[in-house]
């Protein structure tokens, strides 16, 4: 397997479509109700796919760098350079997207930056250490 595709792997490409495929549906929703004074913006839906995608290989990156899911390939320490790198950009696009939104009056102008905001928490407090949620399951840990 050559560098690149490792980094892929590494970013869990063959899972992207468990988060991709609800966000897509999540983008598309106002477009199919239809409701009054929306116009669907293309550009911005792809924005969010984008930064949806970078926040999750960042965060499969740091993990795989958290894992020790190294090799001659790949340090530990590119791992953890790229998933920050993945990270910062998923943050600079969600605030261009949250500064050419168009809200209803009803939702609070800042809802990309909350969103992202709690995306950072919980993308923390799955991979990193000490937390690393993704080995405990109901409270069990699940690296036994």
């Amino acid at each position: 397997m050559n560098k690149i595709s490792e980094y892929f792997y590494l970013a869990r490409c063959h899972y992207w479509t468990a988060f991709l495929l609800p966000a897509l549906v999540g983008t598309t929703l106002p477009f199919w109700l239809n409701p009054p004074g929306f116009s669907f913006k293309v550009f911005g839906a792809i924005e969010f796919l984008i930064a949806i995608l970078f926040f999750y290989s960042g965060f499969f990156l740091l993990h795989a760098h958290f894992e020790n899911k190294t090799n001659t390939i790949h340090s530990k320490s590119r791992l953890l350079l790229i998933g920050i790198i993945c990270l910062l950009i998923a943050i600079l696009v969600g605030l261009h997207i949250n500064t050419n939104l168009e809200l209803n009056k009803n939702v609070h102008k800042c809802i990309f930056i909350i969103y992202g905001f709690s995306t950072i928490i919980i993308g923390v407090l799955y991979v990193v250490p000490p937390f690393s949620f993704f080995k405990r399951m109901g409270g069990r840990n699940m690296s036994r």
